[in-house]
């Protein structure tokens, strides 16, 4: 899980860079930028939507922007700011 976490981090980063540059309904208007280009691009199936038969991937953010949640493939990986499922390798 460790990729997914900073993967995570890095697409948290640019969405903060988005957001801090467009109002946040600008932002949320053309979240094509950060999820279904990406996905197009390096054609990845069932990524980049919200829709029936995709994978559940998302990221919450709380007031201050930091990230809350992330589930990933439909399973809760972190949850109130706590990393609840680790990679092998990885200590919780």
């Amino acid at each position: 899980m460790g990729c997914i976490c900073n993967a995570v981090k890095a697409l948290h980063s640019k969405a903060i860079d988005k957001i801090n540059t467009y109002t946040l309904q600008r932002y949320l208007r053309n979240d094509l930028l950060i999820t279904t280009n990406p996905a197009v691009n390096f054609k990845l199936k069932n990524k980049g939507s919200i829709k029936i038969g995709y994978d559940a991937d998302l990221v919450l953010l709380d007031t201050d922007l930091e990230i809350d949640t992330v589930i990933a493939k439909g399973q809760l990986i972190v949850k109130d700011k706590k990393i609840i499922v680790t990679g092998m390798f990885e200590k919780s």
